[in-house]
């Protein structure tokens, strides 16, 4: 949960450092001057744009909040965490890590 103020480019930098930590796979960032809690999928390469990156935006109402809540008590070691994410995933078009090193060296690749 990253809960700091931030312009877009140090979001980009944070974003690239988790991408290549490869440790995590939803990021929760709260703006300060924002009445809302963004979903972002970790896992998107740096070139993604940081609005293209987020899965879902939750407004303070009350309903979001419970929303919210229930994703804290998700079990992140069981696969109780993995069928509720799911839901979020499938709305990422996932392009990871290995695919992105493998375009790139292929961009490289000379003819």
């Amino acid at each position: 949960m990253i809960t700091c103020a931030l312009d877009a480019r140090e979001l980009e930098q944070i974003r690239k450092y988790i991408w290549n930590k490869n440790d995590v796979d939803i990021i929760f960032y709260y703006p300060n001057d924002a009445q809302h809690v963004e979903m972002m999928y970790a896992k998107y390469s740096p070139k993604v744009s940081n609005e293209d990156s987020i899965l879902e935006i939750f407004s303070t109402t009350n309903k979001d909040l419970q929303t919210i809540e229930k994703i804290k008590h998700w079990q992140f070691d069981s696969g109780f965490f993995w069928l509720n994410y799911s839901s979020y995933i499938d709305k990422a078009k996932y392009k990871g890590i290995d695919k992105e090193l493998i375009a790139t060296f292929r961009s490289f690749r000379i003819s």
